[in-house]
């Protein structure tokens, strides 16, 4: 505990030496750790884009993205108002052996059965096995980051030698983003994941995410229309914990309003020059429809696969997705349901049949 904390001192002072002048500071109150973060706010924050439009600052939000990923990956996330909440990771045993570190108790539990099942469609597989064509893959929705250490597992064992796969992990949550690049640490570049810390949508802007106290995978923009609740339960029922009294805990638990950048799919894109995307992956928790239509027609080409999590509480959400991907040529597609009782949905989409 005390070198994470020298760690994250350290990180502070040398941030608050290199970005004082047109940079605000704001401190993050800790509601589980007595831990208060100083955190600075980039120069593109609401107040300079008047209405909410980023227009022509698409090169200034890559120059601030390098330098971000640049940093080093303890430095805490600095462009939100309110920055957010600050939690104490705490590291625990995976099933495979490993370390992984959770933002919040049961994390690992709540999300281990559902990255198994994303890879138990071949579409998924055949993204990460061509040697010749290093996989580009984009995680949206990557909470402390199971998926792309999944992805980057499973390019080594399918492409022995080959290079590995360039991931990139989108999560819009403070708190979750400390656990995330811990897990992601031990991973040298290029092999290590890219971390881009703002939610995606169908336009530059902002929007306030509930978190649930114990619960970041059910980080959600959309609490109105969100069934991830349930889907909490059920995975958590499924991943052999206890379920007697679980709902009526998850209701009561207080959800904290974050309010956090979120950009389209296609300025991510334009603005780091990606060639392609192997896969993209969209586990948002209700807002997965607007980000796909954040993709500019024009990039829709670049996309060779997708697997997304469809909340489908009103029973159209899953077909209007299959409509849109069949629209842009993903017109190989199956779906499941990833948990009973709930309405989630498991969507597959590809441009050729596997």
């Amino acid at each position: 505990k005390l070198q994470f904390l020298y760690l994250i001192g350290r990180t502070m002072l040398r941030r608050a030496a290199a970005q004082l002048g047109p940079l605000k500071t704001h401190v993050a109150e800790s509601y589980t750790h007595p831990l208060k973060v100083a955190a600075a706010k980039p120069v593109y924050q609401r107040e300079h884009c008047p209405g909410g439009s980023f227009d022509g600052l698409g090169e200034l939000m890559a120059q601030t993205d390098q330098a971000y990923l640049e940093e080093n990956p303890l430095v805490i996330p600095h462009w939100y108002e309110p920055v957010g909440i600050v939690n104490h990771p705490t590291l625990r045993v995976a099933d495979d052996g490993s370390t992984v570190y959770e933002d919040r108790p049961r994390s690992y539990d709540m999300q281990r059965r559902q990255i198994d099942l994303y890879f138990e469609e071949g579409a998924v597989g055949r993204a990460l096995a061509e040697p010749a064509k290093p996989p580009v893959v984009i995680d949206a929705g990557a909470n402390i980051g199971l998926f792309a250490r999944e992805v980057i597992a499973r390019r080594s064992a399918a492409a022995p030698g080959a290079a590995p796969a360039e991931v990139w992990c989108i999560e819009p949550i403070p708190a979750t983003q400390v656990a995330l690049r811990l897990n992601l640490e031990a991973y040298l570049p290029p092999q290590r994941p890219k971390v881009l810390p703002f939610a995606l949508g169908r336009s530059h802007g902002f929007e306030t995410y509930h978190v649930k106290r114990g619960s970041s995978p059910t980080a959600t923009s959309r609490p109105e229309d969100c069934v991830s609740q349930a889907a909490a339960i059920a995975a958590l029922a499924d991943a052999g914990v206890a379920a007697e009294g679980l709902a009526a805990s998850f209701r009561s638990q207080r959800a904290d309003p974050v309010e956090c950048e979120v950009r389209p799919l296609s300025a991510v894109i334009a603005a780091h020059g990606m060639p392609y995307i192997s896969l993209l992956k969209v586990d948002v928790e209700g807002a997965e429809l607007d980000a796909l239509l954040g993709i500019d027609d024009a990039h829709w080409p670049l996309i060779d696969a997708v697997v997304v999590e469809v909340h489908n509480q009103d029973g159209t959400r899953l077909a209007a997705v299959e409509r849109l991907l069949a629209q842009h040529g993903l017109n190989h597609q199956k779906a499941r349901q990833p948990a009973a009782h709930t309405e989630l949905m498991l969507l597959w989409a590809a441009r050729t049949p596997w």
